[in-house]
């Protein structure tokens, strides 16, 4: 049964939209609830129970569900319990940034069972681009233990401008056509794409520090500064969805001039590159630091991590660096503070793998710039995603559209 194609949906109509749209939504509530009685799937899906056990039945007969044993009684006889079932179901992830990018294909218990490929490609708006991107997904899933049929989707979580809603990115991989359509005819599957720092807000939602919260804020620092936003339980995307173009304000009037054309951004001094860039030529301008041996001299080699590698050794030269990044960082996240009232701010990505250097002067510049009352009431924590907050970003991204009734 080829269930979560793209051609089957489109393809039919009435009575039997209707009930493969019923079917999406009982998956829906087992993949994120866990094992259910068909009692409990009656009262959310407030339909009868002639008609959810049917659709459970015919689910089992599809290899989605299975039952999974009896549940506790409510003082009658104990209710039969659904779960999916395994190789039920799988998601190709894929998470992208401008020179690099990785791929894997995940479980419904989210688990990645092919392992990670990683390979170097730039986001250039050639189309060559994305027969590689597909070529390399062909072969993970040729050498993973799936059926293909069980593929409900592909998500991929990117820098830039992104239009989910309608599969475009303005800033990378922008064709005449929309991005999402593209990769749609290419594997035949359903394929979602999202910003990449809203992508991870969703992942921290669903799997993550921000599980149960209701206004979060989620930064990905990174080559980039990237902010995702989860307000009143919802990821936020603003009107046209480019909210949280964060990097972008302005912290220094005269400060050096960024990528978007204007001077003085966060990005500027707060990202990952901005770090390599001030190692860069404070080493040219003769300041003494462990970094030059780190990278025999080429100091083109220096980025974010080799600097907190150096800070862990104690160089003085490197977690001054790490102190200014923190305190820059603070001053923003002070306005967002004030801004939005998050219960919540997550910091995640290749930066905040230097907490010890840079959360200290960040909590400095938050006693300086922000109102005592909204700092107080404003946890800042770190993700605990780990190396695979990128790849379960992109899962995220499939698992919150995949359902919709469309």
């Amino acid at each position: 049964m080829h269930f979560w194609q793209s051609k089957y949906y489109q393809a039919i109509s009435g009575k039997e939209l209707r009930k493969f749209l019923q079917k999406k939504k009982v998956v829906k509530y087992l993949y994120q609830r866990g094992y259910l009685s068909n009692s409990y799937l009656v009262k959310k899906l407030h339909l009868s129970i002639p008609t959810i056990q049917t659709i459970l039945n015919e689910l089992i007969s599809d290899g989605i569900v299975v039952e999974q044993g009896l549940g506790d009684s409510n003082g009658g006889r104990k209710p039969n319990l659904y779960g999916l079932a395994d190789h039920s179901l799988y998601i190709l992830g894929i998470d992208m940034d401008k020179y690099k990018t990785r791929m894997a294909i995940y479980n419904h218990h989210n688990e990645n069972i092919s392992g990670t490929v990683t390979f170097d490609i730039k986001l250039e708006n050639d189309l060559s681009v994305l027969d590689k991107i597909q070529q390399r997904a062909e072969d993970l899933i040729s050498h993973s233990p799936i059926n293909r049929d069980r593929l409900i989707g592909v998500g991929i979580a990117m820098p830039g401008l992104v239009d989910s809603a309608n599969g475009v990115n303005h800033t990378y991989l922008n064709f005449s056509e929309p991005l999402g359509q593209l990769l749609e005819e290419r594997f035949g599957l359903a394929v979602f794409i999202e910003n990449d720092a809203k992508a991870r807000a969703l992942a921290e939602f669903r799997y993550g520090q921000a599980e149960g919260k209701k206004n979060v804020l989620v930064l990905h620092i990174d080559w980039g500064i990237g902010l995702g936003m989860i307000l009143n339980g919802k990821l936020y995307k603003g009107n046209s969805g480019f909210a949280g173009e964060f990097s972008h304000i302005t912290i220094s009037e005269d400060g050096v001039l960024c990528s978007c054309g204007k001077k003085g951004c966060l990005e500027t001094i707060g990202s990952a590159t901005a770090l390599a860039k001030m190692a860069k030529e404070g080493l040219k301008s003769g300041e003494d630091s462990i970094l030059r041996g780190l990278v025999n001299e080429n100091l083109e080699m220096i980025e974010a991590t080799l600097i907190i590698e150096a800070a862990r050794n104690g160089d003085r030269f490197a977690i001054q660096l790490l102190s200014r990044v923190g305190h820059e960082l603070g001053k923003g996240i002070a306005m967002l503070i004030q801004l939005l009232n998050p219960e919540m701010i997550i910091i995640g990505g290749e930066v905040s793998s230097g907490k010890e250097y840079i959360l200290t002067s960040l909590q400095q510049a938050l006693f300086e710039y922000c109102i005592p009352k909204l700092r107080e009431d404003t946890a800042l924590v770190l993700s605990k995603l780990g190396d695979d907050a990128g790849l379960l970003s992109a899962i995220a991204v499939v698992m919150e559209n995949v359902f919709d009734e469309k």
